[in-house]
């Protein structure tokens, strides 16, 4: 496999940042890695990582994890997920362990190894598909999302971006979306066929993903015959000045929505978002629901809105729509409500009044609608300085700052590589993240955010106890550590 190609020499990447907090002996860190985005991406960090001196190593928890990483320094673990805790700490102790990197702050095997490891005192890195798309990764320090320290207060974000320059986000690297098809397929279904590999091993994800990916494909196929005709309906709507709100539709196995909002499935925010417009928005406003593109049709979404919408009287204001593009649909809204989907980022970029029912991390005074979902429909505005007041200019000045400072923090992960020729990507885009991170905590003195703006919730389930203490006792983390936004949607 084609190695990244090396930076200039006064070039940092995102390891120089990873490598900031406390090193090892002799200033050699040692890097445990879990599971990651299902790319080469974790291996080729770690390949740099050693190149300049530091230790690598990595743990197996499928197949699927086998297939992606395929160098040295990997540990297999076979065990039930009881013995875990026990496991992930005894590993950490022996061979001295002072990084931890994964994806998914949320995911069982992690948050176990996050509790460990923040026990201990240890650097923890997550990382994921970014806030920003379509070509940025975004490294965080111990969670993302909920978890972040990214700051909540306004005057913090507009104070950490004063100054940046514009973020700058024109694409650079170009997805390949049958090799990331291909990769994925490749991971789960290796992971499932092959399973007496790792016979404890339990994924998060909800569904079988031979289901997935024959629902996914189904509904691309479909959305591509549905789209012209949304199109013209969103256009139609247009035309006749019809001022209509946005809700996208989020997928079901995202920990966006299973852990960082009140509800467990989408139907209930279906739900509560139609009874408040026929409650309270315009008469002669309609709410278009939209499915999410990736979508694996395993529930039928048209009939849950139809019903919905029938229950409370608004059959003929309720628009279920299947494809289409989001971009221009959400140009003439009057408003977007979401869970806490990137979405959100979208529809503040372009001036349009956004709520979140879950938490978000630009979820922040002057960007979104603070108020409950019953007055969004009559009482937000767009973060632009339209009016000429000292509030709507305040909005507009924290939305740019926020995505500023969240451009400082992206990294780009391209699926295929740059021409031969072209900047490399640690050359050009990876040199952004070695500006102050505004998502240190603990050990970096530099935390504008801390003590309010840092809202990860220290463990507190047995499960997670046990693995601090190297302990194997399981547990479950319990309700009340879930965040609620249930004042919001009243």
């Amino acid at each position: 496999m084609t190695a990244i190609p090396a930076p200039a020499p006064d070039a940092p990447t995102p390891h120089d940042a990873a490598v900031t907090r406390g090193a090892g002996r002799g200033g050699r860190q040692v890097f445990l890695f879990l599971q990651g985005p299902i790319t080469p991406y974790f291996a080729h960090t770690a390949d740099e990582l050693e190149a300049r001196g530091h230790r690598c190593l990595r743990v197996n928890l499928c197949v699927g994890d086998v297939l992606f990483w395929r160098r040295p320094g990997a540990i297999n673990y076979r065990g039930r997920r009881e013995k875990w805790p026990a496991f992930i700490a005894d590993l950490i102790d022996r061979e001295g362990v002072t990084d931890l990197m994964l994806l998914g702050e949320q995911r069982f095997y992690h948050k176990v190894a996050i509790a460990a490891a923040k026990a201990r005192n240890l650097n923890v890195t997550v990382t994921d598909f970014g806030y920003l798309r379509p070509d940025w990764i975004t490294l965080e320090r111990d969670g993302m999302s909920g978890d972040s320290c990214f700051p909540r207060e306004p005057e913090a974000v507009m104070a950490l971006a004063e100054n940046l320059p514009e973020p700058d986000l024109e694409p650079r690297f170009k997805d390949s979306f049958k090799t990331q098809i291909v990769w994925d397929i490749a991971y789960h279904m290796f992971s499932n066929w092959l399973w007496f590999l790792f016979p404890f091993y339990r994924s998060h994800q909800i569904y079988h993903p031979a289901l997935v990916y024959l629902g996914t494909g189904l509904h691309i196929l479909k959305a591509k015959f549905t789209a012209p005709r949304v199109d013209r309906f969103v256009a139609k709507l247009k035309a006749d000045k019809t001022p209509y709100y946005v809700l996208p539709l989020q997928m079901e196995n995202d920990f966006q929505l299973r852990a960082y909002s009140p509800y467990y499935d989408f139907k209930a925010p279906i739900h509560a978002v139609v009874a408040s417009f026929a409650k309270n928005a315009p008469a002669n406003s309609r709410l278009v629901i939209k499915a999410h593109p990736l979508d694996p049709a395993m529930r039928n979404w048209a009939r849950i809105v139809r019903r919905s919408a029938a229950k409370h009287g608004v059959s003929g204001r309720v628009d279920f729509v299947d494809g289409g593009n989001l971009a221009i649909m959400l140009d003439a809204s009057q408003g977007c409500i979401t869970v806490n989907s990137t979405v959100g980022l979208w529809s503040m970029r372009v001036a349009v009044p956004t709520m979140t029912l879950g938490t978000a991390v630009y979820d922040i005074e002057g960007m979104t609608f603070q108020g409950p979902l019953d007055r969004f429909w009559t009482e937000a505005r767009p973060p632009r300085p339209d009016s000429g007041t000292l509030s709507s200019e305040r909005s507009w000045r924290i939305s740019r700052s926020a995505a500023s400072i969240t451009a400082r923090r992206a990294l780009p992960l391209p699926f295929r590589r740059p021409r031969r020729g072209s900047i490399s990507p640690r050359a050009r885009g990876w040199k952004c993240a070695t500006a102050p991170a505004a998502t240190a905590r603990r050990r970096t003195p530099w935390c504008p955010s801390t003590p309010s703006g840092c809202r990860t919730p220290e463990p507190s389930s047995s499960c997670l106890s046990a693995a601090a203490t190297g302990g194997a006792r399981p547990g479950t983390r319990p309700a009340s550590s879930r965040p609620q936004r249930s004042a919001r949607a009243a």
